[in-house]
């Protein structure tokens, strides 16, 4: 690529360095139409000394390849020999890296004001065009005539005149004026005056209009002066038009730009003046003969042969003016009758002239040819209008109609056509054909643009080379429409083939031709030259020789340069082309495609540096999100994690040194390009939120930013509307008791209607991002500390509403079912321990989130069983388990049922006519304690995934106590309770596990053996192979050796005949207080029941809470303590050791508002901790009472005033009780 960018060679030409020969010739190339070629009837020395290098070579300014449907204007190329190819390329590069060269910090080109002019419009008119195309004519500097002799002879006789007449000075000017345009006038002096001359003689005239009657006369000659001042006013029109033209391009826009317009405007009518002048000298009359037709052959006869020609420059004249005021309409009238009259008198007249040549700066000659290209422009003109007001209307088919027959037919001149115009047509006619759905036509019209484009570009530049110019670098406008041609067309090319995948059926009917490669390779090449050889950025790469180097950064200028744009959009395309191609690679394609991700990882890169890579609207950073592999590579992730950055500002990399600051302009991401981002994140966030972990760093962010953009089900998701009421009215309905698991099940189907992305139009991104969103929340909430209760039940809330949008979406998605489910009943734990003291407000908000709960758990079972969903073990045993577990916490205290009460009623109609209401039927408490058996029997069949099946068999104990079955049969699941839990990893949490199993047997043996329900052997028997949890520890034998004085004592008590008055504290207490009668009565009452055999069954319970108690570092258990109280008191008698042990869990001597001093552990029922304390208050009240402790209750009553933990009902209860026994008490 080095050896095709050959180094600057070039002269810089301001506006007085060059000779006026090349200046002009360089004018008339930029001031009119993009045509490199002069007018065919008039060479100009410029060109002669071009083509005496290579008399074959001839500028190619348009290319017409035979492999497409689209022909366009334009001159084609003379040259086949690649010798002569490569070195009009080489020419190319000389002048481009010199335009290239002018870049630098304050100065960029400004094609984005590069409006064509086909799209300057008028004020008035819409449909009317702002300056049409014009030739400009190549003049012999300076003004040189063929007999200077005769001239100045005639000159001087006329001065000798003015001195004879003595005529006064305005008089003898205004002489002066129209005599030397006379001259001008007269065939003799072929070249005639220049216009520097002209145009002050003009001026005079003009100013001194109010004599022009007195001196003129109605000579031949006159009228050709009259001509004469017409065709220079409307040459300084057209020139005033296009310099204006070029201000609205140019960086140095004028800011006097009403004040130009205006100008213009007083010209245009000045010009309309003097045309009026010359019809009225031409016809003698006093009106414009051209408002009326007439015949050619009449003018003919009326005018003559001079007459014609005269007639033909007025005609013209007036057709350049319409044109230049942008009357697309009157000029081709005009023009069409300039071409009926050159036929005619070619046909009628043979010694008529074909060309007539006139001394304009523009448009020189009047031929069939010139009337002819005039005519094709304003058609172009005309197409282009109707064109753009035909797309505005959105008529896509009626545009293709009307250009489709133009750009595929061969015009009949294209060597001055304007590629600027065809260019613009065929964008407009592949935007038809876009909005039709015809791809590949579009795809075709682009590509023709670009190689129109380029081949101008390459035209252009190569003259300028061999010319040895360059023009100033703010007046070289034709240069930015061709940069805008070629942005425009790459830009069109790119963002079709970027919102096509890469095995679209259009890639299969495209043919890339040759010359379309070429045009692509071509401005690539100019990408890389402009990257690397721009001043701004070659700082940025010399910055890093020296370590003390100034940090550079572009400038402001530099960077909103609109080239930037085509950068990106080139190399997008580019690569798209190659992952199409490297489709029908197979065998290369990984080792390519990795290649090319490198390549564009490092462009993005070098891009960056420079701070453009965000140009082109991002396309470039889109495409990269598009292209790059998607993987869990922290690499891979980082340059997906820096498009991201550059494009949307988003910091998602879990190390924010890792992302560069491109300082690019950061863009609103929206829903379509939120899509790939939620693809790159997705399978992260599923995996980890399905392992119950909760979503950090990158991720996190990721799905933050996306449920930003879909927090709200779209409004034409008309399904999930229908859903909604569905889902709605059944998450509100009552529980209705079946008598089997199936006939429950039943219950929940649902007649609901899947959505999805095709069905309702929506982002893919709605029907997993509620679902993601509102299981993190719901995880968060899990593994958040408890005293931070409000803000959790704010996220669950919120998760609700998250999972409700879901199966909304999803209604048949079982982990929307079960998640909602979760939600409802933890919601509902959450309230009841914020509420404790206040359930009565909060039971039936508490109860209402429990029933939905259990409907959203029957309809996740259903769908389980209904589809035959295949889950992991774990999914299916927390379903089960998690289940039981809401039924078991809505059956029993404190709830006590309320979810399952229902208000609804059925209406039967009798035999008789009548109507019977009945309440429907509520589930038994038995009913509900059965389905818990079945769920948590259920949950036994599956692996756990952390080995809970403990808590199945403990529960199942628990509700086979509750439904009075078999003592064996319950003590036997909580012997297996406890040999799971005791199997566990001995971690902390298994060590709660293996407390709470052991102390559920321990209490329920304690129970069944005082109610006579076992045998005291029996107690042993379901202790065995259950280790102590103090083996081989030292606490172990100071626990049995206490436990043992104190039962022994007991059991010599027992043993006697008469009560001894004897009393022994446990574990070798040292108090030898004296008992009272009551207390003695009391004991004597309790052991008068007991044997040894029972006392020693008690011995063995009561060693295992000790030991609960002694491993309860943190004084969490509190059940060992009331359990122990409640030996003591009512199978021990031991009054006054009950109450000492139920006092620790009470806060007596402190200035706390709570009564009880005890604690919830991991594995208590929720609102359980209110029963405890009403269970505790009462059980002190009694052990009080029965010790006749007046200051214990005293306390007790004083406490329970300012209590807080307690519901205020039960407060009076208490209190009543109290002050009962205070006075009973006082009066003994």
């Amino acid at each position: 690529m080095k050896d095709s960018l050959p180094p600057i060679n070039l002269v810089h030409l301001d506006e007085n360095d060059a000779s006026l020969s090349t200046q002009t010739d360089i004018d008339a190339k930029m001031d009119g139409r993009t045509s490199y070629e002069p007018c065919p009837y008039q060479r100009s020395d410029a060109e002669e000394h071009a083509n005496s290098n290579d008399s074959s070579k001839n500028i190619n300014h348009t290319n017409t390849n035979s492999n497409h449907d689209i022909h366009n204007s334009g001159s084609k190329s003379n040259t086949s020999d690649a010798n002569d190819d490569e070195e009009t390329m080489s020419l190319f590069w000389t002048w481009f890296d010199a335009k290239v060269s002018e870049l630098d910090s304050t100065y960029y080109w400004g094609m984005e004001a590069n409006q064509t002019r086909s799209k300057t419009r008028t004020s008035g008119n819409p449909n009317v065009r702002k300056c049409g195309t014009f030739q400009k004519a190549s003049i012999e500097s300076p003004g040189a005539l063929l007999n200077q002799h005769a001239i100045q002879s005639d000159l001087l006789n006329f001065v000798d005149g003015l001195n004879t007449e003595n005529s006064g000075s305005m008089d003898s000017l205004c002489k002066l004026a129209i005599h030397l345009l006379k001259l001008d006038s007269q065939e003799e002096y072929n070249e005639g005056f220049d216009e520097n001359i002209i145009k002050p003689m003009v001026d005079i005239l003009i100013t001194l209009e109010r004599n022009i009657f007195c001196v003129f006369s109605f000579e031949i000659t006159n009228v050709d002066s009259v001509l004469r001042i017409c065709e220079s006013l409307v040459d300084q029109l057209i020139a005033k038009t296009i310099t204006n033209s070029r201000s609205k391009l140019s960086l140095l826009r004028s800011k006097g730009a009403a004040k130009q317009e205006a100008t213009l405007h007083e010209m245009a009518q000045l010009c309309h003046t003097w045309i009026g002048f010359s019809e009225q000298f031409i016809r003698g009359l006093e009106v414009p003969f051209v408002q009326k037709q007439k015949s050619i052959s009449d003018s003919e006869y009326i005018l003559g042969f001079e007459g014609t020609q005269r007639l033909l420059r007025l005609l013209f004249a007036r057709g350049k003016l319409a044109e230049c005021q942008g009357n697309i309409e009157d000029a081709s009238q005009l023009y069409e009758q300039c071409k009926s009259i050159l036929l005619e008198c070619t046909k009628h007249n043979t010694h008529m002239h074909v060309s007539i040549p006139i001394r304009c700066q523009y448009d020189n000659c009047i031929s069939l040819e010139s009337i002819q290209q005039k005519l094709s422009d304003q058609q172009t003109s005309e197409y282009v209008t109707t064109t753009s007001k035909m797309l505005e209307n959105k008529d896509y088919n009626g545009v293709i109609g009307l250009l489709k027959d133009y750009v595929t037919e061969p015009q009949e001149d294209t060597s001055r056509s304007n590629p600027t115009e065809i260019c613009e047509i065929l964008l407009m006619l592949g935007k038809a054909y876009v909005k039709n759905g015809e791809f590949t036509k579009a795809w075709d019209c682009y590509a023709r643009t670009l190689e129109l484009a380029v081949d101008n570009i390459v035209a252009y530049g190569s003259l300028h080379t061999t010319l040895e110019s360059l023009l100033p670098k703010e007046e070289d406008t034709e240069f930015f429409e061709l940069l805008k041609m070629i942005n425009s067309s790459v830009k069109k090319l790119a963002e079709l083939a970027f919102q096509k995948d890469i095995n679209d059926s259009m890639w299969r009917s495209i043919e890339l031709s040759p010359s379309f490669k070429k045009a692509l390779v071509t401005v690539i090449q100019m990408t890389i030259l402009y990257v690397y050889r721009h001043s701004d950025f070659i700082a940025l790469i010399s910055r890093y020789e020296t370590p003390e180097s100034v940090p550079h950064s572009p400038s402001s200028i530099t960077k909103a340069n609109p080239f930037n744009d085509t950068v990106m959009q080139v190399w997008v395309l580019l690569s798209i082309l190659m992952h199409v191609e490297l489709e029908n690679i197979p065998v290369y394609e990984a080792e390519l495609a990795t290649s090319l991700s490198t390549l564009l990882k490092d462009l993005h890169e070098e891009l960056g540096e420079r701070e453009i890579c965000g140009a082109g609207d991002g396309i470039f950073l889109k495409h990269l999100l598009k292209a790059l592999p998607k993987s869990e590579d922290a690499e891979e992730c980082a340059s997906l994690y820096q498009c991201y950055h550059c494009l949307y500002g988003l910091l998602l990399a879990p190390d924010s040194e890792n992302i560069q600051d491109h300082n690019a302009v950061h863009k609103d991401i929206d829903q379509k390009s939120a899509e790939s981002l939620f693809d790159l994140v997705k399978d992260a966030a599923l995996e980890k939120l399905n392992r119950n972990v909760p979503l950090k760093n990158d991720v996190k962010i990721a799905i933050d930013i996306l449920f930003e953009l879909f927090n709200v089900i779209p409004s034409n998701a008309f399904r999930a509307q229908f859903n909604a009421r569905i889902v709605n009215n059944y998450l509100s309905g009552n529980i209705v008791p079946k008598p089997s698991v199936e006939e429950l099940i039943e219950t929940a189907r649902l007649p609901t209607r899947p959505d999805s992305p095709e069905i309702s139009h929506i982002s893919p991104v709605y029907f997993k991002i509620f679902w993601i969103r509102g299981r993190t929340l719901r995880i968060n909430t899990k593994n958040r500390a408890k005293s931070n209760l409000e803000r959790s039940i704010d996220d669950l809330k919120e998760a609700i509403v998250l999972f409700t949008n879901h199966i909304y979406l999803c209604p048949n998605d079982f982990y929307g079912w079960y998640d909602l489910a979760l939600c409802f009943s933890q919601l509902a734990e959450e309230i009841l321990v914020y509420s404790t003291a206040r359930l009565p407000s909060y039971k039936n908000e508490i109860a209402q989130y429990q029933k939905k709960a259990f409907l959203a758990f029957v309809r996740a079972w259903y769908l389980a069983n209904e589809y035959n969903l295949k889950f992991s073990d774990s999914t299916l045993f927390e379903l089960y388990a998690h289940f039981g577990e809401l039924v078991f916490s809505m059956t029993g205290s404190p709830m006590n049922m309320e979810a399952f009460k229902t208000t609804s009623v059925s209406r039967f109609t009798l035999a008789d006519g009548k109507v019977r209401i009945v309440a429907d039927p509520e589930m038994g408490k038995k009913l509900a304690y059965k389905l818990v058996i079945k769920l948590f029997s259920k949950a036994l069949k599956y692996d756990s995934p952390d080995d809970s099946h403990w808590k199945c068999h403990y529960m199942i104990g628990k509700c086979s106590s509750k439904l009075e079955l078999r003592p064996q049969e319950v003590l036997g699941h909580y012997r297996l309770a406890c040999n799971h839990a005791i199997s566990r990893p001995r971690q902390q949490e298994n060590v709660e596990s293996t407390r709470e199993a052991i102390y559920t047997l321990c209490s329920a043996l304690a129970k069944y053996l005082y109610t006579e329900k076992i045998q005291a052997q029996d107690v042993e028997k379901y202790f065995s192979g259950i280790p102590s949890l103090l083996a081989n520890n030292s606490l172990f034998d100071e626990i049995s050796a206490s436990s043992s004085n104190y039962f022994d004592g007991i059991c010599s008590i027992v043993s006697r005949a008469t009560p001894t008055p004897v009393y022994q504290l446990p574990f070798g207490s040292e108090s030898t207080e004296d008992i009272s009668a009551a207390e003695l009565e009391h004991q004597y009452t309790c052991l008068k029941k007991l044997s040894v055999e029972k006392i020693m069954a008690y011995k063995i319970i009561y060693d295992r809470l000790t030991e609960l108690r002694r491993i309860d570092k943190r004084s969490l258990h509190h059940r060992p303590i009331f359990r122990q109280a409640c030996i003591n008191f009512y199978i021990l008698g031991n009054a006054r050791q009950a109450k000492k042990d139920m006092l620790s869990l009470f806060n007596f001597r402190s200035n706390t508002k709570l009564l009880v001093n005890i604690w919830k552990s991991d594995y208590e029922r929720p609102g359980k901790h209110y029963e405890y304390i009403c269970e505790y208050t009462l059980f002190l009240i009694k052990i009080a009472k029965a010790s006749k402790d007046v200051e214990c209750l005293d306390l007790l009553a004083k406490k329970l005033n300012k209590s807080q933990d307690i519901l205020a009902t039960d407060k009076e209860k208490y209190l009543k009780t109290c002050n009962s026994f205070l006075i009973d008490l006082t009066q003994e």
